[in-house]
């Protein structure tokens, strides 16, 4: 799948804008501050119903607007349209998407119709920050591949709250409500005990994708590995429902629910157990979120039979010249791939299939270079 129009207004710094993009590989070009990025999150909101910059809705509205929209024209065997809109008024935002004109109130039914991959600075993050970056993280690849994934997120979160919620008012009382919070832990070790075992089933499959990006990145390092670290004793229900049990009592003295799919962790572990974070370079670590995107790529392919449109937001300054031909050898596979740079003239292009270049000016316009 590729995007053929991108078509934006009243988003950020865009009052109105429309861009016809090559079906391979696109390079935006221009200095910081000047909207490059904005062309990226414009498409990462068709795709994914949200920012990937992790911002709210109002900061992406332009300002002195009361609302945006964001359509694509997309091509993969035949041309669809997809859009997303939201307006925001007296503390409230409504958000709206369609497909080729329908509506669509399941956002189930909406997410991984039209994938993409953004490739961002920040995402060595994921390496080295807390593990509630990771958990989103994988939980946006599953959720993007797996419609019953996503549902059953949704529900667990729900699910989650209801019983917080519980504990909190146990505890205002003083006094633990046990067959209200039993109703909720059977849901709970229901949803929990799916996502547990789909997360560990991803990584069997996911694992060895990120290991071979990552070698073949670096060319010479060793990779590490990801491993999945579950709270919960046992992916079964019944094993997660008696482990609940057991910390009743701190559940019940915090106020939390302590165990459970919100609380595990992805950790990066390098030979003989030793966590990656503790040990990697600046440079290892780079090379490892970059590799994890690259591997995010390929499940995404793989599991959609739809290739999914790359966008790489100037990652490749931080990056030696190695590790930078060595990416762009990696993302030349048949994908649509969407760069921003500020330093094209920094980049061997020769290489790669035929490139369209576009430039942005700070002031709302994008022209064809």
């Amino acid at each position: 799948m590729h995007v053929r129009f991108l078509t934006i207004r009243n988003f950020r710094n865009y009052a109105k804008c429309r861009i016809e993009f090559s079906d391979k590989i696109n390079v935006i070009v221009g200095n910081n501050g000047t909207g490059k990025t904005n062309i990226l999150e414009a498409i990462s909101v068709v795709s994914n119903i949200k920012s990937f910059r992790g911002v709210p809705d109002t900061a992406m509205i332009k300002w002195g607007e009361a609302a945006y929209h964001c359509r694509i024209d997309a091509y993969n065997d035949g041309e669809t349209v997809f859009e997303v809109g939201c307006a925001a008024g007296e503390g409230k935002t409504s958000k709206k998407v369609k497909i080729d004109g329908v509506s669509i109130d399941m956002f189930s039914e909406y997410i991984g119709k039209f994938p993409t991959v953004v490739f961002s600075p920040a995402d060595v993050l994921i390496i080295s920050d807390s593990p509630d970056i990771r958990r989103r993280y994988f939980d946006s690849i599953l959720s993007r591949t797996s419609a019953v994934y996503y549902r059953t997120l949704v529900e667990f979160r729900k699910v989650l709250t209801a019983r917080n919620k519980t504990l909190k008012m146990c505890k205002a009382r003083g006094k633990v409500d046990t067959h209200e919070l039993s109703a909720w832990d059977t849901v709970f070790a229901r949803c929990a005990s799916q996502l547990i075992e789909a997360r560990g089933r991803f990584l069997e499959i996911y694992n060895p994708l990120f290991k071979e990006s990552y070698a073949r990145i670096s060319d010479d390092d060793i990779a590490p590995s990801i491993e999945y670290i579950p709270s919960a004793r046992g992916n079964d229900p019944e094993a997660i429902i008696e482990h609940l049990g057991t910390v009743s009592g701190r559940d019940f003295l915090y106020g939390t629910t302590t165990i459970g799919p919100q609380r595990d962790d992805f950790a990066f572990k390098g030979e003989r157990g030793a966590l990656f974070n503790n040990y990697a370079s600046q440079g290892q670590k780079r090379t490892a979120a970059i590799a994890l995107k690259c591997a995010e790529g390929i499940y995404i392919d793989r599991l959609t039979g739809s290739r999914a449109v790359i966008m790489v937001d100037d990652v490749f300054s931080e990056l030696d010249e190695k590790r930078r031909r060595n990416l762009l050898s990696m993302l030349d596979r048949g994908n649509q791939v969407v760069f921003t740079m500020v330093y094209p003239e920094r980049m061997d292009f020769g290489s790669l299939s035929s490139c369209a270049f576009y430039s942005t000016d700070g002031e709302g316009t994008v022209r064809t270079l």
